[in-house]
């Protein structure tokens, strides 16, 4: 079985395939303090608890944005695993190809879920994360990944208001009854749901007419399934994407060891 772990800036989300299926899935907080120990034995119960064998495990894959906790995750994976895990490292392997002027700037997230959208929905494509930060990726008709667009997430976005506004009270992001709230809880909520909601249709338009294509919507991440609700240019919602990413590069990377390195990944 493969395991598969993607590290974000709020939360990790671990997975655990057995061939394409995902035989679980669990999401945690990311705590950029947790001891190698506190990782390995959180991972091993989550596992466990849904009948899965640490020792069950043959190979482990990460994307990380958060590398002050590589070192940590590594140790755990080892100790824990007896396993060396392989990261997703954009610009010192080729995972599809990359327009993007500076290939090792990219998160490994968003290269992982380019190859899960080009394998999984085709091209051209403009994948959307809605995480810590909400990023949009780009797909050429040829799947070359073009770049994208990064703004802050609507976390970010609420506590810095709420920090820096004294009168205003944090309230539960959701998509209010109307656009014009008449109640200042009710009017944050109209501006957050709808004000992300027309930012990310706009960009939608934009990199369409730039694009100059007809692409394929997808979106993922936690706060995705919000806001599919303000966002019809939204076609496919996949809160799995990333994991199959990953999934999908250790396949290809197996097959590129079987097969020679002349033979490249699939298309």
């Amino acid at each position: 079985m493969l395991l598969v772990i993607d590290i974000g800036n709020t939360n990790i989300v671990l997975g655990v395939f057995r061939g394409d299926t995902l035989e679980g899935q669990w999401r945690i907080f990311t705590n950029k303090s947790a001891t190698s120990d506190e990782i390995g034995l959180l991972m091993t119960q989550l596992l466990v608890s849904r009948g899965i064998r640490p020792e069950g495990i043959s190979a482990i894959v990460i994307s990380s944005v958060v590398p002050s906790m590589d070192e940590s995750v590594v140790r755990s994976c080892r100790d824990y695993f007896a396993l060396e895990p392989y990261f997703v490292r954009p610009g010192e392997e080729e995972y599809l190809p990359v327009a993007y002027e500076k290939p090792a700037e990219l998160g490994a997230d968003r290269i992982v879920n380019a190859v899960a959208a080009l394998h999984l929905y085709g091209a051209p494509a403009i994948i959307i994360d809605f995480g810590t930060a909400i990023t949009f990726c780009v797909l050429s008709r040829e799947g070359k990944y073009l770049g994208g667009c990064i703004f802050p997430g609507v976390q970010i976005s609420s506590r810095a208001l709420f920090q820096a506004a004294e009168k205003l009270v944090p309230v539960k992001i959701e998509k209010p009854a109307k656009v014009i709230g008449q109640t200042t809880s009710r009017a944050i909520q109209s501006g957050f749901f709808w004000g992300f909601s027309a930012m990310v249709e706009g960009l939608i338009a934009k990199i369409t007419e730039e694009l100059q294509d007809r692409p394929r919507i997808i979106a993922t991440g936690g706060n995705a399934r919000l806001f599919q609700q303000g966002c019809p240019a939204i076609e496919v919602f996949d809160d799995q994407l990333t994991l199959k990413g990953l999934r999908i590069i250790y396949q290809i990377r197996q097959r590129v060891k079987r097969q020679g390195p002349e033979e490249g990944p699939p298309t």
